[in-house]
């Protein structure tokens, strides 16, 4: 049986990386933080349950972060559950019309990794 790797996104760009013009394989959980991150919750027709809500979040305002903060620990709950990630921590902050979000995490071969991903707001 052939082996199955998931594709590699880019953190920066939120876009499969190509590299001799094939997908190049992810590197393990961070992918699957990533498509949580970026992915728009209820968009993906076979797992609507994936991703955040974040993108309901129309205007900067005190709430925001708070809200932001709370969608992501959402769209991760599901590796935190099966116990991929351990130790998550979400941190957003908001200003000229982005709003920036800094997940971190330690996988399970004991990596504190951390991502960031920001999108602009109305």
């Amino acid at each position: 049986m052939r082996a199955v790797s998931r594709r590699r996104i880019d953190e920066s760009t939120g876009d499969y990386v190509i590299e001799n013009g094939r997908h190049t394989a992810s590197q393990g959980i961070l992918a699957s933080v990533l498509l949580a991150m970026l992915t728009t919750r209820g968009k993906c027709v076979a797992a609507p349950e994936l991703g955040t809500r974040t993108n309901s979040i129309q205007k900067l305002t005190v709430r925001s972060e708070r809200e932001a903060e709370a969608y992501d620990r959402e769209a991760l709950k599901h590796l935190v559950d099966r116990r991929e990630i351990v130790g998550l921590k979400v941190e957003a902050l908001r200003g000229d019309g982005f709003l920036s979000r800094r997940i971190s995490y330690t996988d399970r071969s004991g990596e504190r990794i951390a991502v960031r991903v920001s999108r602009k707001v109305g």
